[in-house]
């Protein structure tokens, strides 16, 4: 009963971001294009980021796709996409940081329901490095 009322989420939850971005015309334009994080699969998200609910062992189709870690300078900004594996779709992104003063700028659906868009950056001054990670939730 539970994983029936999941998937119910999940596809509501899908349904509405696609009507997001088809209302917003295709999805926020940035002016540079992303390029692919380096990623791996892992089997639930990183300790700083997961929940209980993540863990949720009820719905075993999700699967999450993690960036390796990387550097952002002070004052600077990183961008990138990762992508979920075939079959699968994107419905969420989530990142982790070493300091204060970095955000999460752009966190989006890519142009495939497959990708999740990403942009990083570091409020402090410059020579103040920040390490990084994304993360995305796919569902099957």
């Amino acid at each position: 009963m539970l994983s029936k009322g999941l998937i119910g989420v999940l596809a509501v939850a899908v349904a509405a971001t696609g009507i997001a971005v088809a209302e917003a015309g295709g999805g926020a334009s940035r002016p540079e294009p992303f390029k692919p994080f380096p990623q791996h699969q892992v089997a639930a998200p990183s300790k700083a980021v997961s929940t209980r609910a993540a863990k949720l062992r009820a719905f075993r189709k999700v699967k999450y796709v993690e960036s390796n870690t990387a550097t952002v300078d002070g004052g600077a900004e990183i961008s990138g996409f990762l992508k979920c594996p075939r079959r699968s779709a994107a419905i969420s992104g989530y990142f982790r940081n070493n300091r204060s003063g970095v955000v999460l700028d752009f966190s989006s659906v890519g142009n495939t329901i497959r990708k999740w868009d990403f942009a990083v950056l570091n409020l402090n001054d410059p020579g103040k490095t920040a390490k990084v990670l994304v993360g995305v939730v796919c569902i099957k």
